[in-house]
């Protein structure tokens, strides 16, 4: 059975909880589709969140979805482009905090993933699941695990498909977070995700 990757990360910042870890476990050794998921929780980090997630597999596995939180989208939010810059308000999980560096020096400016996500996000619509296509992925964690896996892709030569989605809170968490973060219902989280799954 073909393997998907479904990574979501640890809590960061001024944040005890993350949507996306709890989306990665419930999912993980699921079959979804024609697929087995493999959940991944990766350390809110710059560099060990990509290095985590590449070093997870000998076998590069047919795609790899990737998902972080962004606190102040509506809907959850399809990226499509990276850029080779690091700057945040937070601190990372080490207690970076870079000042607009490149994740690699020297390396391009931007990449984009090998996937088109308009059609998905279209394919998405149809079936009554509301997503945004983005082609700003912000320079935090979330931009540097998108630059430096589809840099190893490309690379690498692999065929593996990689696509990054923010999302919001879940509304597990509605009364945790402050009242003007938006949040979706965990379950349309979870079937976005699965829907993604047999689609990409």
């Amino acid at each position: 059975m073909r393997q998907i990757i479904v990574t979501g990360f640890e809590p960061y910042g001024q944040y005890k909880e993350n949507p996306t870890r709890d989306l990665v476990k419930s999912l993980d050794g699921k079959k979804v589709g024609d697929f087995r998921v493999n959940g991944l929780v990766l350390p809110a980090m710059y560099y060990e969140a990509a290095n985590k997630l590449l070093d997870s597999f000998d076998n590069p596995p047919y795609a790899i979805i990737s998902t972080g939180l962004s606190s102040k989208i509506l809907v959850p939010r399809l990226e499509t482009t990276t850029r080779n810059e690091m700057f945040s308000k937070y601190k990372d999980a080490r207690g970076r905090n870079p000042e607009k560096e490149p994740i690699i020096k020297g390396g391009p400016e931007s990449y984009r993933t090998n996937i088109d996500s308009i059609d998905l996000a279209n394919k998405l619509e149809a079936q009554g699941l509301k997503v945004e296509v983005s082609a700003d992925a912000n320079t935090f964690i979330c931009n540097s695990l998108m630059y430096l896996t589809i840099r190893d892709i490309e690379n690498r030569k692999l065929r593996t498909k990689f696509l990054f989605m923010h999302t919001p809170w879940t509304e597990r968490y509605k009364q945790d977070i402050e009242k003007d973060k938006p949040t979706i219902p965990e379950e349309e989280l979870e079937k976005i995700v699965r829907t993604l799954i047999k689609i990409v």
